[in-house]
């Protein structure tokens, strides 16, 4: 697997949050563990890798229904989930603003979710 991969030989993880994959906040922990626990299976400090996450997700104007994807939704609700990344050890999250057309209005929102965190 290629997330085992990187674990024993990089220094850190990109992983793009968007897809069904990681559709749930387990899924995406999943995926972190794996890579963790191959580093440490090797003797390598799995805190010492930096894990980064690439958001593919618009920021809602409103909040949205839940349930709902990680990530997903307004402003708040964005920042109601930091908790979650910050016990998964995240260390760096970016909204991808090439992934899709993203108006101008919805970057503005970017500047509010940087400024709540």
């Amino acid at each position: 697997m290629a997330f085992e991969r990187a674990g024993r030989i990089a220094d850190g993880l990109t992983l793009s949050v968007g897809g069904a994959v990681d559709a749930s906040w387990e899924a995406l922990n999943q995926r972190v563990n794996v890579f963790r626990n191959a580093a440490q299976a090797i003797g390598r400090n799995p805190d010492a890798l930096e894990i980064i996450l690439r958001i593919n997700r618009t920021i809602a104007e409103e909040p949205i229904k839940e349930p709902r994807l990680p990530l997903t939704g307004s402003v708040e609700q964005i920042v109601a989930d930091m908790p979650q990344l910050y016990s998964m050890n995240v260390n760096h999250i970016f909204f991808d603003m090439s992934f899709s057309q993203i108006p101008v209005d919805t970057q503005l929102r970017l500047e509010r979710l940087q400024d709540a965190i």
